[in-house]
């Protein structure tokens, strides 16, 4: 049940850290977190019964203005 939502996770995360390699402008950073947070919230929205799963995504959900903060802010 927690498979794809690992799967997910962990293919954000390579995306991100493999875009952040790059010098970005400000700009594409901005870009580039509210893209992730979309992407973060599109896997919130996934129905899964109570459980492990169902608590991982409702940690996800109350962090969520937090989990990207590496993005906008180079020094995190």
């Amino acid at each position: 049940e927690g498979e794809p939502i690992y799967r997910a996770l962990k293919q954000l995360y390579v995306a991100l850290q493999t875009r952040l390699e790059s010098d970005l402008t400000v700009r594409e950073r901005g870009e580039l977190q509210r893209v992730a947070r979309r992407e973060l919230e599109l896997l919130i929205e996934r129905s899964v019964p109570d459980g492990p799963v169902a608590t991982l995504l409702g940690k996800i959900e109350g962090g969520l203005d937090h989990w990207l903060t590496f993005i906008g802010e180079p020094a995190v």
